[in-house]
């Protein structure tokens, strides 16, 4: 450093590597379940009580220990509450859970991401599997202060922040900050609007941030979602003055950035920078710094002021590298050595490039707290601190040390914390509705809803820990709701008559959005004027007439071997025919599920009455034949 205090850029010689083993592909995170199936760990023993098993028939068992056994449970989707919640009350059960479906991690198409030989990483400190979190936000403003960034680039298009407080190109300070047409950044080292990369350092740190993930094209930035505010305080030089890093910084906390990068800094302790970095933090901005390249413990600035998430760098493998900085001020570790990234240069223009420092290590952590953040952005800068330090990967000796801090930062680990911090996110809705055709099922062109029907909600043990009433579409919501089992009971308004039941149990996952309908109807008046049952070739098929009301509304078929026998439905929907007469429809429907040789008794029955017409309503008043024989 010289006396004029010039902050060199972190940039050590850049070297290929040699190809790095595959990162371990673990799966996804647990979310939703298996319809009807529920996992039961048992005491080895001790064997479920008789009315546990009569719940959900024979179990099978999936697996085994000297502790426990795990049985694989069977029962129905209606069901699944209560059996979770009796099997919970069985002295033998040491755990009961849903069988949750598990997806495998995402993997991106951008080509360098599966390359060994360039690419490792994001692999490193698990962001593949934090990608089946969260990807990043685009709510989420990150600052790059450095020496700009290719605008060009084609891995970095969409990601630029963009100041809704000025209009382009109009030559005036809209937002009264001082400076003109702002609109994308500053450049605070040739005082103008258009902070553009001269060098690559800040494209290449822009890069591990929030290159294009999934986009068929070179790298995949570990906050992908996030924007990018560039703001140039580093020359073509590598240089750049405490004045100008300590004006970017203010810029970027006046503009609302989450998160600062600085991947710059020097041994020589500024007042000025100090005060810059105070000011960002006052307004809620998480600062993280490069620790430095010198491989010495003596302090790096701004990394070494208070608050600050000094950054040191690890090779691949999650060994230290060699000339990363240490000291007490090291808050956590990230890759730095060989990172491939996004660069610009005189010679190539828009490229990738390997580049060694914590320059890299710090983005890398910058980047997981961006992550962080696009979980919840509630959380405060000390809260995403505090998160990176407590997941971070242990590393060198056990605790905190100088060489590591807390610990490589693991992106995976970040994200299921910060997904742990977000209060009770689950949500049950649904709709009160118009069932038209009576067929519990809410079709297309349903639309009418069902104002104030009555909602409730019971929680696993029964208790009511909701209510509430339909608005004027049918739609009700209970939000905030933990993972857990529950029933979800609506209360026939009176004049309506209930299509679908009116009570279901949901099985909630976290963060899961569950729709529960119920569907009701409006007695019509419909009456039966004839029916018939015709024997045809390997099938039967039932006609019958109605007047009055809508004809697509409220009739269904049942078929039984006997007339003492409980009718089931017919699923196969009926047929509407030409009007006999104005009024008067006419239903054909054609009974395939039938065997030859077999003799069957058929009724209709009105779902919204709850009518029935066949054999056990009289067959004589009406004069028509309800029993049908099968014949070849």
């Amino acid at each position: 450093m010289t006396i004029r205090h010039l902050i060199c850029i972190l940039i050590a010689t850049a070297v290929l590597f040699a190809a790095l083993p595959a990162s371990a592909w673990a799966a996804g995170q647990t979310s939703a379940a298996h319809a009807g199936e529920i996992l039961v760990g048992v005491r080895a023993d001790a064997w479920l009580a008789p009315a546990s098993a009569a719940l959900v028939g024979q179990p099978r068992s999936v697996a085994q220990t000297d502790r426990v056994r795990v049985a694989l449970l069977k029962t129905s989707t209606e069901k699944m509450a209560t059996t979770l919640g009796q099997l919970r009350d069985d002295p033998a059960v040491l755990w009961v859970e849903p069988n949750g479906l598990v997806a495998g991690a995402f993997i991106p198409n951008d080509p360098y991401f599966s390359d060994r030989n360039k690419v490792y990483a994001p692999q490193q400190i698990k962001a593949d599997l934090a990608w089946d979190v969260a990807r990043g936000s685009a709510g989420i403003l990150v600052a790059v202060v450095d020496s700009g960034i290719d605008f060009s680039h084609p891995d970095l298009a969409g990601i630029f922040w963009s100041n809704s407080g000025e209009v382009a190109a109009n030559n005036v300070d809209d937002d009264g900050n001082g400076l003109v047409d702002d609109v994308v950044g500053w450049d605070f080292v040739n005082k103008d609007n258009a902070p553009i990369d001269d060098q690559g350092h800040g494209t290449h740190v822009s890069g591990i941030i929030a290159a294009g993930l999934n986009n068929g094209i070179g790298i995949a930035g570990i906050a992908a979602g996030v924007k990018i505010m560039p703001v140039k305080v580093l020359n073509g030089a590598n240089q750049g003055t405490w004045a100008d890093v300590a004006a970017g910084i203010i810029y970027a906390a006046d503009q609302g950035a989450a998160i600062i990068n600085l991947s710059l800094g020097g041994i020589t302790p500024s007042q000025t920078i100090a005060e810059a970095v105070a000011y960002a933090q006052s307004r809620g901005a998480l600062v993280v710094a490069a620790a430095g390249n010198a491989a010495t413990d003596q302090p790096f600035y701004p990394a070494a002021y208070p608050g600050v998430l000094a950054v040191a760098a690890t090779a691949p493998n999650n060994t230290r590298w060699t000339l990363s900085n240490y000291g007490s001020y090291i808050a956590v570790s990230a890759p730095g050595a060989t990172v491939y990234s996004t660069y610009w240069s005189a010679a190539a223009g828009s490229t990738y490039q390997f580049l060694s420092g914590t320059s890299m290590a710090a983005p890398t952590a910058a980047a997981v707290a961006a992550l962080v953040l696009s979980i919840n952005p509630t959380l405060t800068a000390l809260q995403v601190t505090d998160i990176l330090t407590k997941t971070a990967m242990d590393l060198g000796a056990a605790g905190r040390d100088d060489y590591f801090g807390y610990g490589q930062v693991d992106a995976y680990a970040a994200a299921l914390q910060a997904q742990a911090s977000l209060p009770p996110s689950g949500v049950i809705s649904g709709f009160a509705w118009i069932d038209q055709n009576g067929n519990s099922s809410r079709d297309l062109n349903e639309t009418q809803g069902v104002a104030g029907v009555s909602i409730q909600i019971a929680n696993a043990q029964g208790e009511v820990v909701g209510q509430t009433t339909t608005q004027a579409d049918g739609a009700y919501a209970f939000t905030g709701l933990t993972v857990s089992s529950y029933t979800v009971r609506a209360t026939t308004p009176q004049g309506y008559l209930s299509t679908t039941p009116t009570q279901k149990a949901v099985v909630l996952a976290y963060g899961q959005a569950s729709i529960t309908d119920f569907g009701f109807v409006v007695p019509t008046g419909m009456t039966l004027q004839a029916m018939s049952v015709m024997p045809q070739r390997q099938q039967l098929v039932v006609a019958w007439e109605i007047s009055g009301g809508q004809p697509d509304q409220g009739w269904r078929v049942l078929r039984a071997p006997s007339p003492t026998a409980t009718p089931k439905n017919i699923t196969a929907q009926p047929v509407f025919g030409t009007p006999a007469a104005a009024n008067l429809f006419t239903f054909r429907l054609e009974d395939t599920g039938v065997l030859v040789g077999q003799t069957y008794w058929y009724w209709v029955e009105n779902i919204e009455t709850g009518e029935q017409f066949g054999p056990q309503a009289g067959t004589a008043s009406s004069g028509v034949v309800y029993i049908a024989y099968v014949t070849r």
